[in-house]
C-alpha cells in the first residue's frame, strides 16, 4: 500500500495517463486522417486530440490525489479508532482498580487483582507488589504469573535491597532494558522466572513508603514504553490506596476491640467484682466475730446469696455479649440496688422509682450499674447505714441523687473522670447517657453523687393514642 502510494504520488499514474492518450491520440488521429483531406481540418482534428489528451491526464492526476488523500484518511480514521480502544480499554481498567479498592473482597484479593489488570494492560509476563510496614518490611507479598507450586519453591518474599532498594531510595519510577546487568542486581533466586525487561514504581500514601508494585517480562522483552510507566503509576496509587483502607480498617477493628474489652471490664468491675468486695466484707466479718469454723447460718447464707449474685452479673455481661434481651428498667434498678444494698448491710430507700418507667428501655444497664457503684461506694468507702435514691423530673432533665449518711469525702471531688475505676465508671455511663455525674459532700454529712440525664417524653402506645 505504501509503495503503491509513492507511485501515485510520485506521478507515475499521470505519465502513464498521458502515455495512454498520447497512444489514443495517434490511434484517432491515424483513423480520422483519411477523412479529413484539407489540412486545417486536420489540424482541428489533432487539436482537438489533444485537448481530450490534457483533459483525461489532469482528470486522472486529480483522481489519483483523491484515492491517495481518502486511503491516507482511512488508515488514519482507523489508527484513531484503534488508539480510542485502547484508550476505552485502559479506563475500563483503570475503573476495574478503582472499584476493587472499594470492594469488600478479602485482603490482599485485591491487590493481587490490581496487579493482574496491570499485567493485562501492559503487556507484561509477571507482575508482584510487596507491602511494607513501618519499618520497611514486607509483610504481604502477591504475585501474578508465577504459578503457587514455583512460588512455594522460591521461599521467602524479596528482601528489600538492591533493585528494590533503589526504588525507595530514588522515589521514582525504575524502568530498564536489561535488568540482569545492572550493578544492584543480586540476581534471580533459584526457580524464578528469568526476565531482562523491569518496570517498577514505590508506593507512597501521604508521604510515607507503603511499597512496590513491579512488573517484569515485557512481550518480545521488548522495553517498556514511558506511557507504560505512567500507566504503573496511575496503578501504584490505587495499590496504596487499597493499602491504606487496609491499615485503616484493622486500626478500626483494633480500637473497636478496645473498646469491647474495656466495656467488657468496665461491667465485670460494676456488676460482679463490686459483688466480690461485699462477700469479702461478709467473710471478714465472720473472721472478726470467730465463726469462721462454725460460720452464723444467717451470714453464710448472704455470702452464697452474694457469690450467686456475682455469677448472675458475669452472666448478664455474656448475655449483654449475645444481644440478649434486658429486664425492664424498673425492675433491673431495683434488684441491682436492693441486692448491693443488703450485701453491705444498707438501709436503702427509693424516692421516685416510678419515674424509671418513662425512661428508655436501653438505659436499664447502665443506669442500674451507675446506682449499684454509688451504693457500692457509700458501704465499701463511706460506711453508711442508710441510703436513699431520688429520682426526679424537670421538662427536659431527669436528675438522680444517691445521698449516704457516711463518713463523708476528705474534700470536693467535683467531676470523677480519673479520680478510680470504679467512680470513672460511674462518669462514664452517665455521659454514654448523654448526661453527667458529680461527687458532692453533704452539708449533713456523708456524700452525693448527684446525675442529670436529658429527658425525652415516652411516646403514647397506640392502644391509648386511639382512645383519645
Amino acid at each position: 500500500m505504501h509503495r503503491l502510494r509513492s507511485l501515485i504520488q510520485g506521478g507515475f499514474w499521470r505519465w502513464l495517463a498521458a502515455a495512454v492518450v498520447v497512444a489514443i491520440e495517434l490511434a484517432v488521429g491515424l483513423t480520422l486522417a483519411p477523412f479529413a483531406p484539407l489540412a486545417w481540418q486536420r489540424d482541428l482534428l489533432y487539436l482537438g486530440t489533444a485537448l481530450a489528451a490534457i483533459f483525461v491526464f489532469v482528470a486522472f492526476s486529480q483522481l489519483g490525489l483523491l484515492w491517495v488523500r481518502a486511503t491516507a484518511q482511512a488508515e488514519e480514521a482507523e489508527r484513531l479508532r484503534k488508539e480510542a480502544d485502547r484508550r476505552r480499554a485502559l479506563l475500563e481498567t483503570l475503573h476495574e482498580a478503582a472499584v476493587a479498592v472499594r470492594s469488600k473482597e478479602a485482603y490482599p484479593d485485591v491487590l493481587r487483582q490490581i496487579v493482574a489488570l496491570a499485567v493485562r494492560l501492559a503487556g507484561a509476563s509477571y507482575g508482584a507488589l510487596s507491602e511494607f510496614d513501618d519499618e520497611e518490611q514486607v509483610v504481604n507479598f502477591v504475585t501474578v504469573g508465577v504459578p503457587d507450586d514455583i512460588r512455594e519453591r522460591i521461599g521467602l518474599p524479596p528482601s528489600h535491597r538492591g533493585l528494590l532498594r533503589r526504588l525507595s531510595v530514588d522515589e521514582r519510577p525504575l524502568r530498564l532494558s536489561n535488568v540482569q546487568v545492572e550493578p544492584d542486581f543480586s540476581g534471580f533466586p533459584n526457580e524464578h522466572p528469568h526476565f531482562r525487561t523491569f518496570l517498577g514504581v514505590p508506593l507512597y500514601w501521604q508521604g510515607e513508603l507503603v511499597g512496590h508494585l513491579y512488573l517484569g517480562g515485557h512481550h518480545g522483552e521488548e522495553p517498556f514504553t514511558a506511557e507504560e510507566e505512567q500507566l504503573l503509576e496511575m496503578f501504584g496509587m490505587h495499590a496504596a490506596a487499597a493499602i491504606a483502607r487496609a491499615r485503616l480498617l484493622r486500626d478500626q477493628a483494633t480500637v473497636v476491640r478496645a473498646a469491647e474489652r474495656r466495656e467488657i471490664a468496665m461491667e465485670l468491675h460494676d456488676g460482679a467484682l463490686q459483688t466480690l468486695y461485699a462477700v469479702g466484707i461478709q467473710l471478714d466479718r465472720s473472721r472478726r466475730r470467730q465463726l469462721a469454723s462454725v460460720p452464723d447460718p444467717g451470714s453464710l447464707d448472704l455470702v452464697l446469696e452474694a457469690v450467686q449474685q456475682a455469677m448472675d452479673a458475669i452472666r448478664r455481661v455474656l448475655d449483654d455479649l449475645d444481644q440478649t434481651p434486658a429486664p425492664a428498667v424498673v425492675d433491673q434498678l431495683r434488684l441491682a440496688t436492693q441486692q448491693m444494698a443488703e450485701l453491705y448491710g444498707i438501709n436503702l430507700t427509693w424516692k421516685g422509682l416510678a419515674l424509671a418507667r418513662e425512661m428508655p428501655a436501653g438505659w436499664a444497664t447502665d443506669l442500674s450499674m451507675l446506682i449499684a457503684e454509688a451504693v457500692s461506694n457509700a458501704g465499701r468507702h463511706g460506711r453508711a447505714t442508710d441510703v436513699l435514691v431520688c429520682l426526679e423530673r424537670d421538662d427536659d432533665c431527669i436528675r438522680l441523687t444517691v445521698d449516704d449518711n457516711g463518713v463523708g469525702l476528705p474534700e470536693a471531688t467535683g467531676d470523677m473522670a480519673g479520680v478510680g475505676r470504679g467512680l470513672d465508671n460511674l462518669s462514664r455511663r452517665a455521659q454514654r447517657l448523654g448526661g453527667s455525674a458529680i461527687l458532692l459532700p453533704r452539708p449533713e454529712g456523708g456524700a452525693r453523687v448527684a446525675v442529670e440525664l436529658p429527658y425525652a417524653p415516652p411516646l403514647p402506645h397506640p392502644d391509648q393514642e386511639a382512645t383519645r
